[in-house]
Order: C-alpha cells, then structure tokens, then sequence
C-alpha cells in the first residue's frame, strides 16, 4: 500500500471552511471541531459548548486500483442549532453543498462524494435548548502523491 492518507480530515475541514459558504461562521477548532470518537460525554461537551459543528470518521476501506490506491471513508457531521429545525437546516445546507460539488480537489487528496449514508435528523437536545442534527456520508479519496 504506497500512500498513508494522513491528515485527510484536517484537509476536509479546512476545505469545508473556505469553500462551503459557511465563513464567516465556521472557524477551525472554535466553531467547526475534530471529534475522536463519538460517545455521550462528546455530545454533552457539543451542546455546552460554542461549537457549531463537529466531523466524526465513522471508518473506512483501503482499496487497490491498479497502481493507486483509494480509500473510501464514512463522516458524520454533526450540527448544533438552538432548536431542532435550525440544526437540520444547517445539516441539509451543508449536505447539498456535498452533494452539488460532487467531487474536489485539497493539497493533498482527490475527493467524490460517494454516498449520502443518513440524511439529516435531530437525534439530541439538552434542558438549556441545544439541539444536534447529524447526517453521515461516504467519500472516496484519492492521494494526489501517488502517480
């Protein structure tokens, strides 16, 4: 297996912030966070926090195409919104976005969306009226190193 995909999701997300439309609102690590693994003190840590959005890896395969080497991954995002429709709204927003770019290009990677895996839902609220939406989608991903 030639490439290791390293920092993919760090090149996602900085690709997220500058080309979804979402700027001025999402900024890395303060508004749009890395989860590492998602479980209840996460979502409790979401709703109590200024984050608006988080990018949870749900897992992947590695798969050899002649010469080069394909990774197809699953992300989960997660959007907080002060009530359930305002979250949803941002998930689809974002979602489209997605689904309408198709595929792109970071430093490192080729990108194609390969599949909408969930759509979006609320699926948590907390007493203080933060509510999560989620939806989950697959990517293939392409090392633009390996010739």
């Amino acid at each position: 297996m030639g490439t290791v995909f390293i920092n993919f999701v760090q090149e996602l997300q900085d690709y997220i912030i500058a080309n979804s439309g979402f700027t001025p609102t999402l900024s890395a690590g303060v508004n749009f966070t890395i989860g590492n693994l998602l479980d209840v003190q996460d979502l409790e840590l979401i709703l109590r926090k200024k984050i608006l959005l988080t990018l949870f890896e749900e897992g992947g395969t590695l798969l050899e195409r002649g010469r080069r080497t394909q990774q197809e991954r699953s992300f989960r995002f997660i959007f907080k919104g002060t009530y359930g429709q305002e979250a949803v709204d941002h998930c689809w927003r974002l979602l489209k976005w997605l689904l309408n770019k198709r595929t792109f290009q970071t430093n490192t990677f080729r990108v194609w969306l390969a599949r909408a895996d969930k759509l979006p839902t609320v699926f948590v609220a907390n007493e203080s009226g933060s509510h999560l939406a989620d939806f989950v989608v697959t990517l293939n991903i392409f090392s633009l190193a390996e010739g």
